[in-house]
């Protein structure tokens, strides 16, 4: 493990820190372990095809702990996004984790709030604590769900779950004889959040922690609690640049404290207050300056793509446009998903449609594993990423997914038919990974035990903003 700043034994003591009962699916196929390292007496392997965690990794086992559960009180991190020190430096203070240097911001569904950890230039948090990597996050929004007073005290996740940085277009309104006009359009990055407690996507204003809603409803009913978020841009006919969310919507915001864990209640609360249904949807967001000097976004009418049984993740793949959403299987109650199943599928675009639409993304294929006798887990957020192949020439390249999954971090190859390719065991799930967010070099990862990061090999794409652009251009 090549770093000058943290030792393998820093990672044990992450992996051995708090335990939420919120287990990650066990996937199945049977895998020859690999044996690499022991780390202060606890197991720590790569499983599956080494030469294609080498080429990925730059270590087998070696992990940052970038901010620990138990030290800073953390539970359950989810949905990390990287902003850059362009984007945050307008809005950011010095008590906000702000200024010169990028950050990681996360959600914390259960404490619900959302954090901000400052990386340096190599990716490592730049607030080291007693000569160790492990950074102190700061506290960026609270009540991060913006649950209802009158709801409060029964939601087991009330917090924000998935965070996602959108380039949004801005209608700029402007006077004329007393009248107001439209008038010219420019683009501003935006912070949205999959809001459990409020049951919306909403608008997170990161210089004052006020959050807004923006889509909460389809067909007249309300969402049952988004979960996760890609953002997907387009151009219409008349040249405008449009931006979609695209986002998961499964049973998560309906878990109770008293009954943490998939059971047919939940079910139940989807059909009778819910849509009546777990869904992947679309919707157009726009927006507009507020006469308080803040954004004012907009959401257009909701597209529903897919019905699932537990749509979780989501994303898309730079390198071919396809859409992925991870299923999380839990419990033993529903035929179609129990514990044990993990699942991704494949959605791709319908050419015969001459614009995109709901409609127009069809199931393309699905990547499942079993697992016999899993106690829990599930697939959960996942990142794009493409590496070289030793096998392949020079130049040659494959993508593939950076995946939460049974025990730790999965490969999973989604195009090419091989299922689950390596996985690192993070040890007899004393350290649940919920999802995985790719940016300088490394595989920045959340879950019970905080943020940890993992080395990527040098000279490597990596799922950018500029890429997914380019990929809807084509498109």
């Amino acid at each position: 493990y090549h770093s000058s700043s943290s030792h393998p034994s820093m990672c044990a003591r992450w992996l051995a820190a708090f335990h939420i009962r919120y287990p990650l699916l066990l996937l199945a196929s049977p895998l020859p372990l690999l044996p690499t390292a022991l780390l202060d007496g606890i197991d720590f392997e790569v499983e599956g095809d080494l030469a294609v965690w080498d080429a990925v990794f730059a270590s087998r086992g070696g992990c940052e702990s970038l901010a620990k559960a138990k030290a800073h009180g953390l539970v359950w991190t989810e949905g990390p996004v990287v902003m850059a020190s362009e984007e945050s430096g307008a809005s950011a203070t010095s008590d906000d984790g702000g200024g010169g240097d990028s950050r990681l911001l996360f959600s914390d569904t259960v404490g619900d709030a959302i954090y901000s950890l400052k990386l340096a230039e190599d990716g490592v948090s730049a607030e080291a604590v007693n000569g160790t990597t492990s950074g102190v996050p700061h506290l960026l929004v609270r009540r991060s769900g913006a649950e209802p007073e009158d709801e409060q005290g029964w939601r087991a996740e009330p917090g924000s779950n998935g965070l996602a940085l959108a380039s949004i277009p801005i209608f700029l309104s402007k006077e004329r004889d007393g009248a107001t006009e439209d008038g010219s359009t420019t683009t501003m990055t935006a912070l949205l959040a999959c809001q459990h407690g409020a049951r919306r996507i909403g608008h997170v204003d990161i210089s004052s922690g006020m959050t807004t809603g923006i889509v909460s409803h389809y067909q007249g009913r309300r969402l049952n609690g988004p979960n996760d978020l890609a953002v997907w841009y387009e151009t219409d006919e008349r040249g405008q640049n449009l931006t979609y969310v695209y986002f998961t919507d499964p049973v998560y915001a309906w878990l109770e404290k008293d009954r943490f864990e998939d059971l047919p209640y939940l079910d139940e609360r989807v059909q009778g207050d819910g849509p009546g249904h777990c869904g992947v949807y679309r919707v157009q967001i726009s927006g507009q300056m507020g006469s308080n000097g803040l954004l004012d976004l907009q959401g257009g009418e909701v597209e529903l793509i897919a019905t699932m049984s537990r749509p979780n993740g989501i994303g898309f793949d730079p390198y071919t446009g396809s859409l992925v959403v991870s299923e999380c299987c839990q419990g033993q109650h529903n035929p179609d998903c129990r514990q044990g199943t993990s699942r991704w599928v494949v959605f791709q675009r319908d050419r015969h449609h001459s614009r995109i639409e709901g409609g127009s993304w069809q199931k393309q294929s699905v990547i499942e594993d079993q697992v016999a006798g899993s106690t829990g887990g599930c697939s959960d957020g996942f990142s794009f990423y493409e590496y070289h192949p030793e096998e392949e020439p020079r130049g040659g390249r494959q993508s593939v997914l950076l995946s939460s999954c049974a025990e730790g971090l999965c490969i999973v190859d989604i195009h090419g038919g091989r299922g689950v390719l390596a996985r690192l065991r993070t040890v007899q799930d004393r350290c649940k990974i919920s999802n995985v967010a790719i940016e300088n070099g490394k595989a920045y990862l959340t879950g019970s035990c905080g943020v940890m990061a993992l080395h990527l090999q040098r000279g490597h794409a990596e799922n950018t903003e500029e890429n997914t652009r380019d990929i809807n251009g084509e498109l």
